[in-house]
């Protein structure tokens, strides 16, 4: 039977100075010392930075002793997958850190055993738009995955898959993300590693300078969503949004003032999910939007005031005001060392269902129809009622975030 540990949370204070939390680390710290020795371990994160702290000398001193820290559960990773059958996939990601990261995963794993996808994605989404319309779709994704996978953890059990919003790095320890368990449920397993090996193969092939038709062997298989299941997993690049399906299914149904949706989201520019979402609520659905503030968002803004949804913007925050000098030779302060929020999940609660939709997969148009995106379903009341809490605490900043229980 299907099981579940967490959700857990990274937490962050919205007000004064912002300062990271490691809890969330310490829990995926944890879960990797209890890797059994000869397990199968597969890992594909879009991008993994030991290091401790930023450029300023007196923050890594302020943070590496934290237990949560990226340096701890790198060690903690290495110290258990060395005696496994361990395999890691990465995302070529332009950073000095993830980079050093990466020559101390393949010295410490072997490099046959890291694979480093190609690809130099771009973060313009238009741009992006334009060259899949032109055929270039190939060149321009990202892998932008957040999983590992591990056969066996003592004192948990087995098939155990971790899914999360959030990279390895300190960066993410200032944002708002989440990290749901499921384990027990060898299905959900294998589909997992079905994807993971043909992002291993296109990798190789993309290396070979051989030209990738189907960028994933699930993207044309239909949403279909089972009622029954417990815990059900998409990959993208796909065709059809598989939150957007199951809301279309919702609106068929007539829904009445019952279905409640909740939607935090770090980027949503889909136009066409919001058009559903509206639908719904003229249908009499309590529909609530929570967005970070990201310039990619600014036209989400012009149509969910369009289609009259009920949204709200939550906030960054600086705490590290390193600059650098771009190509005009401005300085401008280093976007990553904003505190946003950072979070990728969809709650629907219909006709006594409790459902949860998170992983990678922002809600845009590069990350259905270009990046390598994991978005898990789960239907369980329990772990609804966690991220419902989280979101309405999120929904009312005003609350007292430096005792935030969850």
């Amino acid at each position: 039977m299907t099981k579940f540990l967490g959700p857990y949370f990274i937490k962050r204070v919205l007000k004064g100075e912002v300062y990271p939390d490691f809890s969330m680390f310490v829990e995926l710290g944890r879960l990797f010392s209890k890797i059994v020795p000869g397990s199968i371990v597969r890992g594909a994160l879009y991008m993994w930075n030991k290091d401790t702290g930023l450029n300023k000398s007196k923050y890594r001193e302020k943070w590496k002793e934290e237990p949560g820290n990226p340096l701890f559960v790198t060690d903690q990773f290495l110290l258990k997958s060395r005696d496994c059958d361990s395999q890691l996939i990465l995302d070529n990601y332009s950073s000095e850190y993830h980079k050093k990261t990466l020559k101390h995963l393949m010295v410490s794993l072997g490099e046959k055993n890291i694979f480093i996808d190609p690809r130099q994605g771009e973060n313009d989404p238009e741009y992006r738009r334009k060259l899949f319309e032109s055929g270039e779709r190939a060149k321009f994704g990202y892998m932008h995955d957040k999983f590992f996978l591990i056969s066996e953890l003592e004192g948990i059990g087995k098939y155990v898959i971790i899914q999360l919003t959030a990279n390895i790095n300190v960066t993410q320890c200032h944002q708002f993300n989440n990290m749901l368990v499921v384990y027990d449920d060898k299905d959900l397993f294998d589909k997992y590693l079905m994807h993971w090996d043909n992002l291993k193969n296109n990798i190789e092939m993309r290396n070979r300078g051989e030209t990738i038709l189907n960028l994933n062997m699930f993207s044309e298989i239909p949403a279909e969503i089972d009622k029954e299941s417990r815990a059900a997993v998409f990959f993208c690049p796909r065709k059809t949004c598989p939150i957007e399906f199951e809301l279309r299914k919702i609106l068929n149904y007539a829904p009445s003032s019952r279905v409640k949706i909740d939607v935090a989201m770090a980027y949503l520019t889909r136009s066409n999910f919001a058009d559903v979402l509206s639908k719904l609520k003229r249908n009499g659905c309590r529909v609530r939007i929570l967005l970070s503030e990201e310039v990619q968002n600014e036209n989400a803004r012009e149509f969910l005031r369009k289609y009259k949804l009920k949204y709200r913007i939550l906030k960054n925050h600086m705490y590290n005001y390193e600059t650098y000098t771009d190509e005009n030779g401005k300085k401008r302060i280093q976007d990553n060392w904003k505190a946003r929020m950072h979070h990728k999940f969809v709650l629907i609660e219909n006709d006594r269902r409790y459902i949860v939709w998170t992983g990678s997969y922002n809600l845009t148009f590069p990350g259905l129809k270009l990046n390598d995106e994991s978005v898990l379903r789960v239907c369980d009341k329990s772990v609804f009622r966690r991220y419902r809490k989280m979101f309405n605490l999120l929904w009312h900043p005003y609350c007292k975030f430096k005792k935030l229980m969850i």
